[in-house]
Parts: structure tokens; sequence; C-alpha cells
């Protein structure tokens, strides 16, 4: 996922980094632009980087630029691009939201601003139930891209191919054969999604009444939902999925807030709270943290203290160990460790110096 390509990244530290950054399309022919500009912005990070370096010194970043393009995916392009390059890393990274253009050239990758506006961004996965092919989709607010997961069932046909007991699709009673087996196919898909999406993804679930009905009957992932959708969304295209699926989306993020504060009220009773952004990094640390409640616009400098473990703000910018905004930090961390990040308005929090976090224990 993107938390973990961004989280390798900003703790990497090489000179030369060269960070190439654009907004992509992701339709035909539009995304075929993009191949044009990206060959334009490599070509000004190699005459930037041959002005300043010899040649044999950036060999294998020059032999990395020349090579990745056919490692992109220009079929399945999100908004924006990352292209990341050193002397000993290429990563590339599909982000949902636009992105300014720009090449950069310096001791560390150009990642900061993208986590702060992805750590801002609700992250959940959609699901489509179908008879004939099963998809899932990871959504950042209004932005849905497919994901491929590995042993992800499909469909009924698909199963019945690899498992006997499901018995012959084209079996003559295909009323009998598909109420025999429905429940087979949710109960595979339910399965799939406890190992692969939902221990860090919310869902939404999407298909018609039947299927749904039937997967609310077997699900182990209720706690996980946020909302069912009823529907036939087969062909549904990512655009068109998001149309259906935001409106409710937005009418949840609302009711959410509302209810967040109730909730970080009720962890205080109960001694499962974290006030203040120097005990909540430590509890982050420790993988502690259910929810994380932030401020809209809060952010504070810090230096790392303990390896790590704990932070100071009393900060000096010169210090190695300086960070510049441990809000995005701390959030990272709760992300990576399965826990979710939420914003509220300026003024919820005050009570609480600006961040507060619900704990697992």
């Amino acid at each position: 996922m993107i938390h973990e390509q961004l989280l390798k990244l900003k703790s990497y530290k090489s000179y030369p980094c060269v960070s190439i950054l654009l907004p992509t399309s992701r339709t035909f022919p539009d995304f075929k632009k993009d191949e044009i500009v990206i060959k334009n912005l490599l070509k000004d990070a190699e005459s930037r980087l041959l002005d300043k370096f010899h040649k044999r010194e950036i060999q294998s970043i020059l032999d990395k630029m020349e090579n990745f393009q056919k490692e992109i995916d220009y079929k399945h392009l999100l908004d924006g691009m990352g292209i990341f390059i050193s002397n000993e890393t290429l990563e590339i990274v599909y982000m949902p939201f636009r992105v300014e253009k720009n090449v950069v050239i310096d001791e560390s990758f150009q990642v900061r601003d993208i986590v702060h506006t992805l750590n801002r961004m609700y992250h959940y996965a959609a699901v489509v139930i179908s008879d004939k092919k099963t998809k899932v989709y990871e959504g950042y607010n209004s932005s849905l891209s497919e994901m491929e997961l590995e042993d992800f069932p499909v469909g009924i046909d698909d199963l019945a191919n690899h498992d006997s007991s499901f018995g012959d699709p084209r079996a003559r009673d295909k009323s009998s054969f598909d109420e025999k087996n429905r429940l087979k196919l949710v109960t595979f898909i339910d399965d799939a999604l406890t190992k692969h999406v939902s221990q860090d993804l919310p869902l939404v679930i999407i298909g018609v009444d039947k299927q749904v009905g039937f997967f609310k009957k077997i699900t182990k992932n209720e706690s996980h939902i946020l909302f069912y959708i009823t529907g036939s969304y087969d062909y549904a295209t990512p655009h068109e999925l998001n149309k259906v699926i935001y409106p409710h989306l937005e009418e949840h993020i609302k009711k959410e807030k509302e209810s967040l504060l109730g909730l970080l009220s009720e962890a205080v009773s109960r001694g499962t709270y974290t006030s203040g952004i120097s005990q909540v990094w430590r509890k982050a640390h420790e993988g502690r943290i259910r929810t994380l409640i932030v401020e809209d616009n809060f952010s504070v400098g810090a230096d790392l203290e303990e390896g790590g473990l704990s932070i100071s703000l009393n900060s000096n910018k010169d210090r190695k160990s300086h960070i510049e905004d441990a809000v995005d930090d701390v959030a990272e961390m709760v992300i990576l460790k399965g826990g979710n990040v939420r914003f509220v308005k300026e003024g919820s929090l005050e009570k609480h110096d600006r961040i507060a976090s619900i704990n697992r224990y």
C-alpha cells in the first residue's frame, strides 16, 4: 500500500535523491500524454544531475531513469504519480490525488507533502460482490482503484472449477446451483477479506439484495463494515462506482465526526485514552492506538529521543534527530499499525492539547 512505500521513502537519506512528481490521467488517450511529460521530466532531471556530478558517480541513477518506464502501468494510473530514484533505489508511487509537476534533487525524497495529504483522506475498501466477478477497490475519499489480491475468489464458476463440492456450473437446475453455492461463495469472499483487507481497512459492501443478504448472514467482518449498498454494479467503472459510494461516505464521515468526541469521552472514563502529542507518540510506537483524533491544521516540530521511542518539544531544527511535523509522523505510525486517523475541527480537543487517542487497551 501507499503508506508502506512512503514510510520507506521518508526514512531514506542519500545524495542525490531524485523526486519526480506529476499529475496523471486515468483515461485513454489522455494517459498517452503522461508518457511524454515523464520523458521531458526525466530529461530535466538528467541534465540537472550531470551539471552537479560526474557521469560515473550517478550511472546507477541514469540507468534506472532510462529503463524504469517499462514498469509503469499506464492503463491503471491514478490522479498523480511520484517517481523516486537514487543510486540504491527506485520506487513508483501512484497517488489518489493530483500533485504539482516538479523535479527535486536533494538529500532526501520529496514525500512530506504527499504524506500530509494522504493522512487526511478517508481510506477504505469497496467490495462489489458478484456471481461472475467479485472486485475489491481501494478508496481514498472520492478516488477508487481496483486492488489485486492474491487468492481472492472471483465468482461461482471459478470456484466450481477448483472445488468439486460446488457442483457443476452447467447443471440443468441452475437456480438450485445458485442457491446451494451462493452461501459458499460469500463465505469464501468474507474469509478472503479477513485475510487480505479488513484488518487494515473499513469496508463498503455492494451487491444485489440477495447477495448482500447472504453476506450479512455469514460475515465475520460486521464490525469493519461502514455500510451496505444494494444494486447491480458488476460492470460499473471506478468513476461510476464513486458516484454511488461517495454520497454515502460523506454522510458516514459526518456522523462519525459527530460521534468521535463521545467515544473519546467514554475512553477517558475507561482510562483507555491518551492526550498530548508526547504521550500519543509513545502509545503509537507501542501499537496501542485504535483511533487517533487530531484537530485540523495542528502541526508541531519535535526532536526524537530514546532512539525514536519518545519526542521532545523543545526542538532544535539543526539537530539530526529533528522532525518537521510530529503529527504527520505519528499519524503514519498509527496507520501502519492498523489504527485509524480522524480529523476534527479546530478547538474540539482543546483540553487534550489538540490531539488524543482512543487506545486498544
